[in-house]
Formats: structure tokens, C-alpha cells, sequence
């Protein structure tokens, strides 16, 4: 998972290069003004630290209209920081998953922020114990926003000599990622957006599994779960989404439009089916308030 980060690095990289030169050109263009950082923009960021104030991610969120990401490997970075009352911005990131109008005023220092469609992405990591802080209750809607996967990390030892021939997995993520900073780049080009669409065959499967689900819960009388099942359906299509723009990342589009392939809808139903399970497995752990540090759960 922190080798994923790379995928994302060089679009990070790019927009706070573009966003400090243009804040030094500015410095020096109001040199000898009082005050002049009031006449300068703000740093604009793709990654963002989870150690971080509440108002500083309305200030960031703001800032940069195309999304912040906040990428931690240690979940109670973040954990800390909702205990606190300048940093609790777990009303934000329950309304960013659906990009509901967020808002602050403040007097002490006379700020107003308001960011109609906030977009905020998460990958986290930590032990169970990490994660239950941060999502302290079920009912408040965060748990139901996250997908989580949860895997026992007990692997042997590994030859880490060169005779071992470890693979140099930085050089392939970082391929992988100038692919990615490409098409970013090529979304940022188009003049119009792109619309991603099932078939009706693919709906009427999506329906079908999401139905099963549901019904599969209030059978064994876990609708504490249901939530979780209802937004997968949205977290399925952002999946669907995703894939379809990677299959396409020539963008030569007809009509701004894009069907789903077949294998990228399959992909994505058999992601949203492990995940699934695993929020089912995660939600039994938090109720029963397991601190087996030898756990790892991925969100």
C-alpha cells in the first residue's frame, strides 16, 4: 500500500512546484508591501498530511478544486487529530464522499470557507486498535464510507540479499505512474467532461447482487451493515469509473461517453464482493473492541 503512492507523487510534485513559484513570483512583485502574504494564494497540494486542522483542510479543499488526497500509513495520524476540537473533520469527510456542500465561519479570525462539491479521498492503514479511534461508532455514517480490507500479516522471512534478486518494485510504480500523470494531464485538457455508463444487462446484475446483499444481512440480522452495502453501490460505480478511464486513457471518445467493458464491470463486482466481507469482518472486530496488534487492516 505505501508503494502506491507513487502512482500519485508526480501530480503531487507538479501542482506544488506550479503553486510555490507562482507564490514566490508574487512575493516578489509585492515587495515593500505590508502584509504582503495577504496579497499571495495559498499552497496548493494533491497529498495531504493527516496531521492536520480542521480548518486547514477547508482552506486546502478550497484551494485545490480537483481533490485532496490523505495518505497515511499509520491510521491513528489521522485518529489523533479527530480527538482534538480544531482538528474533528469527521463531518467533513462524511460529507466529501458525496460531495455535499461543506462550510465554516469562524469570528477568532474572521474566515468564512464554503466548498459546494468537496472531493477527499483516504488510504489508510493500521492495526485494529489504530482504526477503532477513528471510527469510534457505526452509527454516525463514517464506517459505512470506508472500504476496508483486512489481512493477517504473518509472512516469513524473506531473502533480502541481492541473491534473493528482490524486485524493484519502486522502478515499476514509478512507470506506472508517469502513465497515470499523463492521463491526469489529459483530463485536465478536455473541454468537456466524460460520462461513464453501464449496459442495462450490467444494471440489472448490479441490482441483483446489491439485492442479495441486503437480503443476505437482514437474514442473519446484521443491518448495522446495510449502510455499508448501500454506499458500495456508489463506491461500485466509482470502481467502474476508474477502470473504464484507464482502459481509455487515449481519451479518443465519441460523445464524451463511455460504456463499461464487461471486464472492468466484472472486475469491479468481484472487488466490491471481498470488500464486502471484509466491512462485515471489520464491523465484528470494532464491536467487539479486538486489540490483536498482529492484525492489519487497509482502508
Amino acid at each position: 500500500m505505501g508503494k502506491s503512492k507513487i502512482l500519485i507523487e508526480k501530480i503531487h510534485n507538479s501542482i506544488k512546484q506550479s503553486s510555490l513559484s507562482e507564490i514566490e513570483n508574487c512575493k516578489k512583485l509585492n515587495i515593500g508591501k505590508k502584509e504582503n502574504k495577504k496579497f499571495c494564494p495559498d499552497l496548493v497540494l494533491k497529498i495531504l498530511p493527516g496531521n492536520v486542522s480542521s480548518s486547514k483542510i477547508y482552506k486546502n479543499l478550497q484551494n485545490d478544486v480537483y481533490g485532496l488526497l490523505m495518505f497515511e500509513t499509520e491510521a491513528d495520524t489521522v485518529s489523533s487529530m479527530l480527538k482534538q476540537d480544531w482538528g474533528n473533520f469527521s463531518d467533513v469527510l462524511r460529507k466529501a464522499f458525496h460531495h455535499e456542500t461543506i462550510s465554516i465561519s469562524r469570528e477568532a479570525d474572521d474566515k468564512y470557507f464554503e466548498i459546494p462539491h468537496p472531493k477527499l479521498s483516504l488510504v489508510l492503514s493500521g492495526t485494529p486498535s489504530q482504526v477503532a479511534p477513528l471510527i469510534n461508532s457505526q452509527e454516525n455514517g463514517l464506517f459505512s464510507r470506508f472500504v476496508f480490507y483486512y489481512f493477517n500479516d504473518t509472512t516469513q522471512w524473506k531473502d533480502v540479499s541481492p541473491a534473493g534478486n528482490p524486485m524493484d518494485e519502486d522502478y515499476t510504480f514509478q512507470a506506472v505512474g508517469d502513465l497515470v500523470f499523463q492521463l491526469h494531464n489529459n483530463l485536465l485538457k478536455r473541454e468537456s467532461g466524460i460520462e461513464v455508463k453501464l449496459t442495462k444487462a450490467q444494471w440489472e446484475t448490479f441490482n441483483e447482487l446489491m439485492t442479495n446483499a441486503v437480503n443476505a444481512l437482514i437474514h442473519i440480522n446484521k443491518t448495522e451493515i446495510l449502510p455499508s452495502v448501500k454506499r458500495h453501490g456508489v463506491i461500485m460505480f466509482r470502481i467502474c469509473m476508474i477502470l473504464s478511464l484507464i482502459r481509455n486513457h487515449e481519451l479518443e471518445i465519441e460523445d464524451n461517453t463511455i460504456y463499461c467493458d464487461t471486464k472492468d464491470f466484472d472486475t469491479a463486482i468481484k472487488i466490491i464482493k471481498v470488500t464486502l466481507d471484509h466491512s462485515i469482518i471489520v464491523s465484528n472486530l470494532l464491536a467487539k473492541d479486538n486489540g490483536d496488534n498482529k492484525r492489519k487492516l487497509n482502508m
